[in-house]
């Protein structure tokens, strides 16, 4: 009995941390499901393969990062106060260099220092970024 109970208080621990990073890259209809083949199809698959959704969420919840839901295009606050948009070349650089300009309320290293430089080319990017658009 004594396994049983620590069974499901394991359980009970990993969906909690699941839950703090984002649901475990639930993303819970927040994008929509884009062409296959396409670079925002190529981009889903990136993010899928490069464990972005551990922290990232498409369904509008808080995650050890921000979420990515409706985020193409909206006035974006930075740790250094200031508001940029987030257009394409924003999002591109906030994948490829993540300490340019980080989210308010967010770490700034914790991106940093999963995303190492060089681990996504610019058409890695540019994939990400077409598949950010369709996240809404």
């Amino acid at each position: 009995m004594t396994a049983r109970v620590a069974a499901v208080a394991a359980a009970v621990v990993l969906a909690v941390a699941l839950a703090a990073c984002g649901g475990g890259g639930d993303s819970g209809g927040g994008a929509a499901s884009p062409a296959p083949g396409t670079p925002a199809a190529q981009g889903e698959q990136l993010v899928e393969r490069l464990g972005c959704l551990s922290c990232h969420t498409t369904n509008g919840a808080r995650g050890a990062g921000p979420t990515w839901k409706g985020v193409a295009g909206r006035q974006v606050k930075l740790s250094d106060g200031t508001t940029v948009t987030a257009d394409d070349e924003y999002l591109r650089r906030s994948i490829l260099d993540p300490s340019a300009q980080v989210v308010a309320g967010f770490p700034g290293g914790l991106m940093a220092a999963t995303v190492k430089p060089g681990s996504v080319t610019p058409e890695q990017a540019d994939q990400i970024v077409a598949f950010l658009r369709t996240v809404r």
